[in-house]
């Protein structure tokens, strides 16, 4: 699924590949979205899409219906 093509509740899957995947977000709209980490603290963020770090790792995108 393209980026442009996200809808608000829209998961979105980061990692090294489509087969490595290590981190689980829920797009929100605007290009953001929400996710919990644990590195250093546990902690629950918005972030953006566009962020380098993000979209260099964007593997997929899944929509439940």
């Amino acid at each position: 699924m393209d980026p442009k093509d996200l809808q608000p509740g829209d998961l979105v899957y980061f990692g090294k590949s489509a087969q490595k995947i290590t981190h689980t977000g829920m797009y929100i709209g605007d290009g953001r979205f929400i996710n919990a980490t644990t590195h250093f603290k546990p902690v629950i963020q918005i972030c953006r899409l566009d962020d380098p770090h993000w979209s260099a790792i964007l593997v997929a995108a899944r929509r439940w219906k």
